[in-house]
């Protein structure tokens, strides 16, 4: 696994996206998309990447739940972001969402 270029991917995705999201990788370094994060998601471990880059909710459920995410944040909100972040560029961002 490349994790220079992949963590260099998740960066340039965040940045178009602007979600209100803070990483923390295991490594120690910190990605913001958003100008006030809303949910900080803690990175730890390079696997986790790929359910970052390339997301389903299904992956990033599969993440959190095997321990290579962690969260902090409103559940309702995680949801949301999570939403948002499987739709990426695909879909225009709408304010709201059926999770409020």
């Amino acid at each position: 696994m490349l994790v220079a270029p992949m963590i260099g991917m998740l960066e340039d995705r965040l940045r178009r996206l602007h979600l209100p999201l803070s990483l923390t990788l295991w490594n120690g370094k910190t990605i913001q998309s958003g100008d006030s994060p809303e949910l900080r998601l803690t990175v730890r471990s390079p696997q986790a990447l790929v359910s970052l880059i390339k997301p389903s909710l299904g992956k990033l459920a599969r993440s959190y739940v095997e321990g290579d995410l962690d969260l902090d944040g409103d559940i309702r909100k995680s949801v949301r972001i999570g939403e948002q972040l499987v739709a990426g560029d695909s879909v225009p961002r709408v304010a709201g969402s059926c999770w409020r």
